[in-house]
């Protein structure tokens, strides 16, 4: 009986290194955001070039111009597209973060666990988070879609159920909180889906 040798990974160092690497850190995705507004505003604030033919020239032949951007010509009451578009939703969301707080049990969720409360919570929990973090998160252009956002509610009651054993207090309420955070946030993207219309 012949066996054969396994299949050889044929990813580059860079690829396997990229593919085991941990996910970025909040503070790596802050850093990497701050560097991506720069990049934009970058962009926006360079000149765009326009070709356009010179009146009475005889050859017709198009000679480069250059116009300011659109973004020059902006007032400084108006936002760009995104910036009312991140606001917009900053706006939104906070209502079904609201909601989601004002559960029975929300105020167990509000704030971050201290050594006090669970000496060993940070060796156990890789990820914490909380709905003031998560409020946090909305406001500083970290969370940005609703995606993010449920990833993140949804983080801190895995968080709760895996740090506590079932059957205590604390698990039976993130349990609990489930089922309705995921009512509220099914109805949150169903007005999304209308407002789109």
């Amino acid at each position: 009986m012949e066996v054969e040798p396994p299949p050889q990974d044929t990813r580059s160092p860079e690829q396997w290194l990229d593919s085991t690497s941990p996910e970025p850190s909040a503070d790596d995705k802050r850093e990497k955001r701050k560097a991506d507004v720069a990049e934009s505003a970058e962009l926006r604030d360079k000149k765009r070039v326009k070709t356009t033919p010179v009146p009475g020239s005889g050859d017709d032949e198009p000679v480069q111009t250059t116009v300011p951007s659109s973004g020059t010509r902006r007032s400084r009451t108006s936002l760009p597209s995104s910036d009312a578009n991140a606001k917009r939703f900053e706006k939104v969301i906070n209502v079904l973060h609201a909601a989601i707080t004002a559960q029975k049990n929300g105020e167990v969720f509000a704030d971050p666990v201290t050594e006090a409360i669970a000496s060993d919570y940070d060796e156990m929990v890789v990820e914490p988070m909380d709905l003031r973090t998560i409020k946090q998160n909305i406001r500083q252009g970290l969370i940005t879609n609703t995606t993010e956002y449920e990833r993140a509610i949804f983080l801190m009651f895995a968080n709760a159920v895996m740090y506590n054993l079932p059957g205590s207090e604390t698990y039976d309420m993130a349990k609990g909180m489930i089922s309705e955070t995921e009512k509220l946030i099914s109805e949150h993207r169903a007005t999304e889906k209308f407002r789109a219309h």
